[in-house]
């Protein structure tokens, strides 16, 4: 089951005027767990795509992951990740981030 933890248009930017979404999303079961996404113009032919990783490839993706995620607006999921990557408790880090994004539906509802 794959949970949101952040979602937000950046648009205007240097890919699209009205859009350029980010999403970060969370697959707690997965072996890859971590999935980063970019809808660039949006419908039917738009640019972007999503790319799934586990917490040891996420420093060597091509992109910036951090980056990433701040521009999903999740910037708070951050800290849990980067804590696991130095204790190796993933799975400390996917509860933190479930409840975390639990916690901003419950905020935003």
């Amino acid at each position: 089951m794959l949970i949101t933890l952040g979602i937000r248009n950046i648009a205007p930017s240097a890919e699209d005027p009205h859009h350029d979404v980010y999403i970060v999303q969370l697959d707690p079961d997965a072996a890859q767990p971590f999935r980063l996404g970019q809808s660039i113009r949006g419908g039917h032919a738009e640019r972007g795509g999503s790319i799934s990783l586990a917490l040891d490839e996420l420093e060597a993706w091509t992109g910036d992951w951090r980056q990433h995620l701040r521009h999903a607006g999740c910037a708070w999921a951050i800290a849990p990740i980067e804590a696991a990557q130095r204790s190796g408790d993933l799975q400390s880090a996917l509860a933190a981030l479930v409840a975390g994004a639990e916690q901003r539906r419950r905020d935003a509802g």
